[in-house]
């Protein structure tokens, strides 16, 4: 019999807070920088503030977490979402 782990959206904001949202319920602009876990509260993400989160972003971030099998990176993200003003880094002189 094959286990599999279901899926399970967990933001846990930098601050001592600790969230939970069903798929659906949370979307928006992050105000604070959030991690997306996985259901063992390993990381999957970490979103900076300002960064646009709803089902579909998620979905893709969940996508391309299952592909990996690590935790994506700033760039994995930027990879995800070019457009995304969150995420724009300046050069450094």
């Amino acid at each position: 019999m094959k286990m599999t782990v279901s899926r399970v959206w967990i933001i846990l904001y930098l601050t001592d807070y600790t969230l939970k949202y069903p798929p659906g319920l949370m979307s928006g602009k992050l105000k604070e920088p959030g991690v997306i876990t996985d259901l063992r509260r390993e990381p999957v993400c970490i979103l900076p503030a300002g960064f646009w989160c709803d089902d579909e972003r998620r979905e893709k971030i969940w996508q391309r977490f299952e592909e990996e099998g690590e935790p994506l990176s700033h760039g994995d993200l930027h990879d995800l979402f070019p457009d995304e003003p969150a995420l724009v880094t300046c050069p450094l002189p």
